[in-house]
C-alpha cells in the first residue's frame, strides 16, 4: 500500500492501481488526491501547522465512477469509512456522513443505502491533547496516517473492498 505525505509531494500507486498524488494549497491546507476503477477522492486536512489542543478538520470528498455506488453506514454491507491509526496526542471525533440515498436490488428483492453521487465525509480531529498533565506534549511534528476504505458495487457486480492511503504531517507551533 502507498502511502502520500503532505510533507512530501508527489505521486504513487494505491492498491487497486489507481493514481494517488497530494498537492498543497496557499493555505496551510493539505491534499490528499486518489482515483481507482471505483471512485476518485479528495481528502483535505484543514491545518498542516496547529498548536498544542487546537482542532483541525478532515474533509473527504468521495465520487463514486459512473454506475458505481458505495455502502453507508448501519447496513449489512461493508460501510465507506475513514480510519486513522490512534495516536496518544490526537483525538479523532466521530465521522460525520451525508444523509444516504435508498438502493433497491431487483435481483435479490432487496434495499440498501448507499451514496452514488458526490459526498463528502467530516471528521474533526483534536492534536496534542494531553489527557495527564504529568506528560506533557512535547513533539515538533505528528504524522497522521490512515485509510478511506469502502465496497464498491455496480448494477451487476460487487468488487472487492478497496482502501486508500491516507497520510500528512502536521507541524507543531510552540
Amino acid at each position: 500500500m502507498a502511502v502520500v505525505s503532505a510533507a512530501r509531494p508527489g505521486a504513487a500507486q494505491g492498491r487497486e492501481g489507481g493514481s494517488i498524488s497530494q498537492s498543497e494549497p496557499p493555505s496551510k491546507a493539505a491534499v490528499v488526491l486518489a482515483s481507482t476503477r471505483h471512485l476518485s477522492v479528495r481528502a483535505t486536512l484543514s491545518d498542516t501547522e496547529v498548536t498544542p489542543g487546537a482542532r483541525i478538520s478532515l474533509v473527504v470528498e468521495i465520487t463514486p465512477n459512473a454506475g458505481m455506488h458505495v455502502y453507508a453506514p448501519g447496513g449489512t454491507y461493508r460501510p465507506v469509512a475513514v480510519r486513522l491509526q490512534p495516536q496518544p496526542f490526537v483525538r479523532a471525533h466521530d465521522v460525520v456522513y451525508p444523509k444516504p440515498e435508498d438502493y433497491f436490488y431487483e435481483p435479490l428483492n432487496e434495499h440498501a443505502m448507499v451514496y452514488s453521487e458526490p459526498f463528502r465525509l467530516l471528521q474533526d480531529l483534536t492534536v496534542g491533547e494531553t489527557v495527564d498533565p504529568k506528560a506533557p506534549f512535547r513533539a515538533s511534528r505528528v504524522t497522521l496516517t490512515g485509510v478511506l476504505e469502502y465496497q464498491a458495487c455496480d448494477d451487476k457486480f460487487c468488487y472487492l473492498p478497496t482502501s486508500v492511503p491516507l497520510q500528512w504531517t502536521v507541524k507543531i507551533k510552540r
